[in-house]
């Protein structure tokens, strides 16, 4: 049994707190930034530093506020009506992946058309270092004591002692391992395959990992049912793995129809 007893505060200065969450958080998106950039050496089409860390800089404000439009309005709409000037704090934590991947496209799209690279480039590279971000990240909500799981007597229970004083499920640490780690290293093996930045493939894997992980961590997580006995992030997970499945079965059409064509 572990009791996380550690304050979210890091430091202060001049009167301001700097809490642990958004210095996590910070060392994950430097993490990613920079393992990004060196895939841009094996992308299929050239990419300057100049345009990276462009892109780079939209995609964190879109992400960003989607993430936290996403949280807002998928999780705890009710609450924030209520309190409107919670919605700007965001050292309070409270990012929703799902929200955060929409504002990734939207930032995807508009680059990737203004600047003319393919945006499956740009989706494989950002999966593949989004996974990074992802582990990392998780231990902010960790440190953060949020989205903790549901009440075990497992000898690896944690006590949150913001929360109370019940042995729970450390949900995030297990989000870490399945969305984050599982998935850096599926990756890397098929970087290891010479599978191809620019086919979309490791940002299928990716969302489809992070989805069947997420799917089934929510089971151990503290939080309300929205619909049909699922959460709301189980809910939101099946959609997007949904999507990732038509995708696929689109690109499987398009690949037949083009081998057709070439066997004509």
């Amino acid at each position: 049994m572990f009791v996380l007893d550690v304050s979210c505060t890091a430091f202060s200065v001049f009167g301001v707190d700097i809490y642990w969450y958004g210095i996590i958080y910070a060392f994950a998106v430097a993490c990613s930034w920079s393992f990004a950039y060196k895939l841009t050496e094996h992308a299929t089409q050239v990419i300057t530093k100049t345009q990276f860390d462009k892109m780079m800089y939209k995609m964190i404000i879109y992400c960003i506020i989607f993430a936290r439009l996403g949280h807002v309005l998928f999780f705890e709409p009710k609450y924030y009506i209520e309190h409107p000037s919670e919605i700007i704090m965001l050292r309070h934590g409270g990012l929703s992946f799902h929200g955060g991947v929409i504002g990734v496209v939207f930032a995807l799209l508009t680059f990737a058309k203004n600047n003319n690279i393919k945006i499956s480039i740009l989706a494989d590279i950002l999966s593949f270092s989004g996974s990074i971000g992802i582990f990392i990240g998780r231990f902010a909500n960790f440190i953060n004591q949020e989205l903790y799981g549901t009440a075990t007597q497992a000898p690896y229970g944690v006590i949150f002692s913001t929360v109370d004083s019940i042995p729970r499920h450390p949900v995030q640490i297990y989000e870490a391992l399945t969305e984050g780690l599982v998935n850096f290293i599926v990756m890397l093996f098929m970087k290891k395959c010479n599978v191809k930045i620019g086919t979309t493939m490791y940002a299928v894997v990716f969302i489809s990992i992070y989805s069947i992980s997420r799917f089934f961590t929510e089971f151990y997580k503290e939080t309300d049912i929205c619909m049909f006995g699922l959460t709301t992030g189980q809910i939101l997970s099946i959609i997007y793995f949904v999507i990732t499945c038509i995708y696929c079965i689109i690109l499987r059409i398009f690949y037949i129809n083009q081998q057709t064509n070439y066997n004509k």
